[in-house]
Order: C-alpha cells, then structure tokens, then sequence
C-alpha cells in the first residue's frame, strides 16, 4: 500500500511539474508567440536545437545559400511588416558573412534580429574552432548584442530582442546561442510580448509645427523611415494636398507620397536633378518627417548647413543620430507617423495670415504642385 501511494505522488508530482523543453525549442516559441511568421536560415551546427524546433512550428523556414543573403531577406522582411525580420546563422566566417546585411539594417533603421550560433560556453576563451567575440564585432553596429549564457532566460532574451529592435529608433540586435546552452532542458514558460512606445506630438511641439508652417512662404516636407501604415501615408498625403504644400522622398524611402500626388516633387538621393537638390536650399522650411537631414540628402553634408535655416524634425529618435545642419524644433511623433500628427495640425492651422492659404511655391519653381496642373506627366529628365 505505501509503494502504490509513493508512485500515486510520484505521478502526481509530474503532472503538476511545468512542461520542460529545450532552450532551442522555447526559443522558436517564444517567436511564434511574438507573431513571427518567417525565418532566414543558413543551417549550421552550432545552432541545431533551433534549426530542430522550427522543423514542424509554424513559422516559415527560408533556407538560405549564403548568410549576407539571409540578412538582406530579414531586413527585407522587417521593413515590409510591422516586426522584426529574422535571421539565423552560424558561428565565425558566417557570423562575418551576415554582417552587410546588419549594416543595412542599422543605416536604414529596419528591426531585425539576428540569431548567431556560438561555440559552446565551456569552451570559451580557449581560441575554439570558430571562436570570436560577438560583442566586440558586433556592437558598434546593433543596438543591442545579447548572449544566453543561461539557459532558463532563453524567452526573456528573445521577447527583449525583438522589444529593443522595435522600441525607438528601429534597427539591428544581435542574439548569441552557444551551442551546450540551447540544448539544456528547461520550463516551457513564454515571456509576453513587451509593448512598445507609439510616442506623439506634445501640444507645444504641435504649436510650434502649425505656427511655423503659417509663416512659411516655401515649405517643403521630406519623407523617410520605414514605419508609415498606409492609413498613415494616405492621410498625410491627403493633408499636404489640401493645404498644397509639397513633398519629396528620403533615398530608398519613395512611395509613401505617391508617385502621382499633385505635391510629390520627387526623391532626394543620390542621381537625384539638380533641381531637387535647389529645393532643400531655396525652402524657407524643410520639415523632416521619419527622417533626419543625413549624409545622402545633404550630398555629403554640403547642403542645408546654413545654420540660419529652418529645420523642423518630426522622428522617434530622441538622439537624432546621422543629423547634420541646423534644428530649430524637434517632436516625437507616432512611430507609424498615423493620421493624429495631421489631425492636431489641422485643427491648428491657420487658414488665413500671410499668405492666406500656404502659398503655392509652384508659381516660383516649376517642380512644385500647384492646383491647376495635378497629376500632370513627369518633365523630361526628371524620373519620380
């Protein structure tokens, strides 16, 4: 009777134990539960516990020839959607491969993590096959490099990798998986998404956009980031229409001012015409939206340095990060650059003053729109 009681709480016991798995396995969960649908993979050794928990998960496997392929498809992946693109590659040589496809990621801002196999943590420190420091190559060029040394925070790592590459300014983190530590089994507990920030234009910082805007006799907006929800980009177009103040688009950002919009004048970057270039200069406000005046749109940092121009910054980035020239004003706004931006600003705007309506420049410079010549076929030598 006691040897049957013994077993009755032996069998108990593990019903009631948390379900264990490996940290391999809890990882691949943890991105199912962060609603991930797509990985880019060049299989490799180091990191096969992963490899066998996508095997039957519903997340999609790209299987990748090379790894600078791999992450220029997650980069892809994470500037298409509102997640980050995943990739996962080997330790050494094809940690070093995926490091273009990173650099990408960091200059145009697109959330992505990417997943590195490592030697496994007892061997660290003992020039192993493939060693390297993660951190030391890749931290210059991440906003986060995280490591699993401990097994039982693999969903804690991951649920804050794919926070940080969302949180702010979007971009890059790197994740290390030795490869002893993903094979340890540990409880099947998933960490919960963590919300991420929307941000938003402050009263003040509103105030300030409309005031300036009523003042402006030239004002023109730049488009850039790769955040904007098509509901965004249609209001926002929708706005400068109405008001007949004209757009252009930030290098390798076109699109979100369609191409036959009365107020898109067309991309600043590199080939751009000559006279594109001349609006950043002649404007007497440039309004940056998702973007800052970088390298590409300065030409190298040659124009709109006049520190005596009106720069109105519109970004996530608190840090400003690959700014050039003057700021007079810089605001949060939603990361997705949604309609509440151009809702506050039209119940702000002043529909009379100096200029009555904002003035259509077109009656000084035959690049910008105006009402009588909408959507009208691009001039010779000038391809939107």
């Amino acid at each position: 009777m006691t040897q049957i009681t013994s077993e009755h709480d032996e069998l108990e016991e593990n019903l009631l134990a948390p379900l264990q798995k490996s940290a391999g396995h809890v990882i691949v969960d943890t991105l199912v539960a962060h609603g991930i649908k797509r990985a880019h993979v060049v299989p490799g050794e180091s990191f096969l516990d992963v490899l066998d928990g996508l095997h039957g998960s519903p997340i999609e496997t790209v299987v990748c020839r090379h790894e600078g392929g791999a992450t220029y498809m997650a980069e892809a992946d994470g500037k298409m959607n509102q997640r980050p693109g995943i990739a996962m590659v080997t330790r050494g040589p094809g940690a070093a491969n995926a490091h273009v496809g990173l650099h990408t990621a960091w200059q145009d801002s697109t959330p992505m993590v990417l997943f590195v196999g490592l030697i496994p943590f007892a061997h660290r420190d003992r020039e192993a096959f493939q060693e390297f420091d993660i951190k030391a190559w890749f931290d210059t060029g991440a906003k986060r490099v995280m490591v699993l040394d401990h097994a039982e925070r693999a969903s804690e790592i991951v649920a804050e990798a794919l926070f940080a590459a969302m949180n702010g300014r979007p971009g890059p983190v790197v994740i290390g998986l030795p490869e002893d530590i993903i094979r340890q089994q540990i409880p099947a507990e998933l960490h919960p998404p963590i919300p991420v920030a929307t941000g938003g234009m402050t009263t003040v910082d509103s105030e300030a956009l409309a005031a300036a805007l009523a003042d402006a006799g030239k004002p023109l907006f730049v488009t850039g980031g790769n955040d904007w929800t098509q509901e965004g980009a249609d209001q926002f177009t929708q706005w400068l229409e109405k008001h007949n103040i004209p757009a252009a688009a930030e290098w390798r950002t076109q699109g979100t001012v369609p191409f036959d919009s009365p107020s898109y004048v067309g991309p600043i970057g590199y080939g751009r015409p000559r006279p594109t270039y001349d609006l950043l200069e002649e404007t007497d406000l440039l309004i940056f939206v998702g973007t800052v005046p970088g390298d590409v749109i300065t030409d190298g940092f040659l124009c709109r340095q006049d520190w005596t121009k009106k720069n109105f910054l519109v970004t996530i980035d608190p840090s400003l990060r690959g700014r050039s020239g003057p700021c007079r004003t810089r605001s949060s706004p939603s990361r997705t650059c949604s309609s509440g931006i151009w809702r506050e600003l039209n119940s702000r705007s002043r529909t009379s003053g100096k200029h009555g309506r904002h003035e259509c420049a077109a009656n000084r410079n035959p690049l910008l729109p105006c009402p009588q010549r909408r959507r009208q076929p691009a001039r010779p030598g000038w391809t939107p």
